[in-house]
């Protein structure tokens, strides 16, 4: 996108220049006037998309300027300079058509509010503010900054929220899901691609266990309107995920309801991850709402069983059928526990979930715990006889992993498709890998990044946002932000001072 920038004083332009240059938006100064009729030049010239226009410059003034302006390039914006004593003559040029006005000296934040205030319906902005919010989302939820550094007016604290975990449950044994996971991203990211509006947010995230989740956002300001927009856009998401849905693979979706500011949706994100193994007692393989797994959640003989399930099909998935044998010697009496005060809802929703990870196995709704134990154990004894050697050992996973994030630090990296491509779960890999480094996949890539950053900082003349683009940052804000957490100073003053 094009702007021109009109004002008598080198200064002020250099500034205004250099703003624009460090902004994450792909802006271009098209050229620069020091004059009202130099302006009209470079506007026939040009048809910019924004003129910064000084309301007093010598011979043709900024007002007289925006008034012939607007016949030579009708699809220009205008954004005009003032001093206080300039309020009328602002109030005029409002009237003429500007979208906004500056207080000299202005500061990178407020042009930047400006610019996208004055431009906020061009569809490249609305997805540049977009994924800025994707990034800050993702390091809140990874712990990489504090909400305390957003603005207190903004939408993490101010906005109201709606989350979707997406739970994908796969049968143990089954091939690897790297290319139907990718597609099913893919479809995600698609959904906010068509239901992305002023007012709102959208983001496709992973969690630090490894989940995928879709957020959505909306400012106050908007209240009713924002908040049928992103249903519509969950109502799109849930589609995708029953889409997603097949023999190989089960998508269960575990929904956050409405919350009030980012601390109440990152809690529910997380309540719904600690009680994640309840969906297979209440609605496997299809959309839970956090209410739900609340009401069970004072069920300690659902929550035990539900990890037992889970550790033992993670066994299962890896090829340790020697442990998925001993663990299901324990899950006898967890069912046995369980089945006292089970309903007929939650015997149907836990058989399909077990038919579901170890096809092969047969369970009616009549069958008792000894019939489930004795199953889950005749399985595990068919699968070791079916043992083959493991092309990925556990040792060998993290190296692997390593490996890979270092070669690709600098792209879009998430430890669901690493998961992916070891055919193993996410859960398990980031649990495997937290184990061995001592830290987050997350921490881990952030810390990763900080250090080529840090390289490229002190050893090329690279711009700040060169450098973030080259450790795998689109925004220039975002990267800064993260910098400023590791190494206590700004890119730019660390390079000075070092």
């Amino acid at each position: 996108m094009k702007l021109v920038i009109a004002d008598d004083e080198n200064l002020v332009r250099y500034a205004i220049r250099s703003m624009v240059s460090e902004m994450d938006a792909a802006w271009t100064v098209a050229g620069e006037a020091t004059n009202g009729e130099d302006l009209l030049e470079l506007l026939v010239e040009q048809q910019p998309n924004v003129a910064i226009v000084d309301i007093h410059m010598p011979g043709l003034n900024g007002l007289e300027a925006i008034r012939r302006g607007k016949v030579l390039s009708p699809m220009t914006k205008w954004l005009i300079l003032t001093g206080y004593s300039d309020f009328q003559y602002a109030q005029e040029a409002v009237k003429l058509g500007a979208s906004e006005y500056l207080l000299k000296p202005v500061s990178p934040d407020e042009l930047e509010r400006a610019l996208y205030a004055t431009y906020k319906d061009s569809r490249e902005m609305l997805l540049l503010h977009n994924e800025r919010f994707g990034s800050n989302l993702t390091a809140l939820l990874h712990g990489l900054i504090a909400v305390r550094q957003e603005d207190r007016e903004g939408v993490f604290h101010q906005g109201s929220f709606m989350g979707a975990v997406f739970e994908q449950d796969r049968p143990a044994g089954g091939p690897a899901r790297a290319e139907a996971h990718a597609a099913f991203y893919r479809q995600l990211t698609a959904c906010t691609d068509r239901h992305l509006n002023c007012g709102i947010h959208l983001a496709i995230v992973t969690l630090p266990g490894g989940e995928l989740a879709a957020v959505g956002a909306w400012n106050v300001s908007i209240g009713c309107e924002g908040r049928r927009q992103v249903a519509g856009f969950f109502e799109d998401v849930l589609r995708e995920a029953r889409k997603a849905s097949s023999q190989e693979e089960s998508v269960t979706v575990l929904a956050t309801g409405e919350c009030r500011g980012f601390k109440e949706l990152n809690a529910r994100l997380a309540g719904l991850q600690q009680l994640r193994e309840l969906r297979f007692f209440c609605g496997f393989g299809g959309v839970i709402e956090y209410g739900g797994l609340q009401s069970l959640a004072g069920r300690q003989e659902l929550l035990t069983l539900g990890r037992k399930l889970t550790a033992a099909f993670e066994y299962l998935h890896e090829g340790r059928y020697l442990n998925f044998q001993n663990t299901a010697l324990e899950l006898e009496a967890a069912i046995k526990n369980w089945e006292r005060t089970a309903t007929e809802g939650e015997r149907r929703s836990l058989f399909l979930y077990i038919g579901h990870a170890a096809p092969g196995i047969r369970l009616s709704d009549r069958s008792g715990a000894d019939a489930v134990a004795q199953e889950l154990r005749s399985y595990g004894e068919r699968m070791l006889r079916q043992l083959q050697s493991k092309d990925i050992a556990q040792s060998d996973a993290v190296s692997q992993m390593l490996q890979y994030i270092d070669r690709h630090y600098a792209e879009e990296v998430a430890i669901g498709q690493i998961a992916d491509l070891l055919n193993v779960t996410p859960s398990y890999l980031s649990t495997l890998f937290h184990k061995k480094t001592g830290m987050t996949f997350m921490k881990y890539l952030t810390r990763l990044r900080m250090g080529k950053a840090e390289e490229l900082l002190l050893g090329t003349r690279l711009s700040i946002k060169q450098i973030a683009e080259a450790v795998g940052y689109f925004s220039t804000r975002h990267f800064t932000k993260l910098f400023t957490e590791t190494f206590g100073k700004y890119p730019s003053d660390y390079r000075k001072s070092v």
